[in-house]
C-alpha cells in the first residue's frame, strides 16, 4: 500500500468528516456505520503523518461531529425512555394508597366495554 501525503490525507479526511456531518444532521445511521471503517483508517494514517498544528485543526473538526453524535445519542435515549414510559402506562397505573403502600390499577385497555341492545 502506498502512503498518501499529508495534503491528500487532509483532503480525504475533511471530505469524510463532511459526509459524516451530513449523515448526522440527516439522521442517516446507515451512512454513519458505512463511513466508520474509512474514518478509523484515515484518522490513524493522518495521526502518523500530520504536523501538530494540523492535528489540532482536524481534532476540532472531529469534535464538532462528536458533539452532534452525542446529541443524536441523547435523543435516541430520550425516545427510548419515553417509549418505555408509554409501555408502562399501557400496562397499568401505579399509585399510593392512604397508608403509603404502592397500589397497581389494571390497564384501561384490559377492561372491556359491554354493549347491550
Amino acid at each position: 500500500m502506498t502512503r498518501e501525503t499529508p495534503p491528500d490525507l487532509t483532503a480525504k479526511l475533511e471530505e469524510l468528516l463532511s459526509a459524516e456531518r451530513q449523515a448526522l444532521l440527516a439522521g442517516n445511521t446507515e451512512a454513519l456505520v458505512a463511513l466508520l471503517p474509512a474514518k478509523e483508517r484515515l484518522i490513524a494514517d493522518f495521526g502518523e503523518q500530520a504536523a501538530q498544528e494540523d492535528l489540532v485543526k482536524m481534532q476540532n473538526r472531529v469534535l464538532r461531529n462528536q458533539v452532534l453524535l452525542d446529541q443524536a445519542m441523547a435523543g435516541l435515549k430520550a425516545a427510548a425512555n419515553r417509549l418505555a414510559e408509554l409501555r408502562k402506562v399501557r400496562e397499568g397505573l401505579q399509585t399510593y394508597d392512604k397508608s403509603g403502600r404502592k397500589t397497581s390499577l389494571g390497564a384501561l385497555s384490559a377492561q372491556k366495554l359491554e354493549r347491550r341492545a
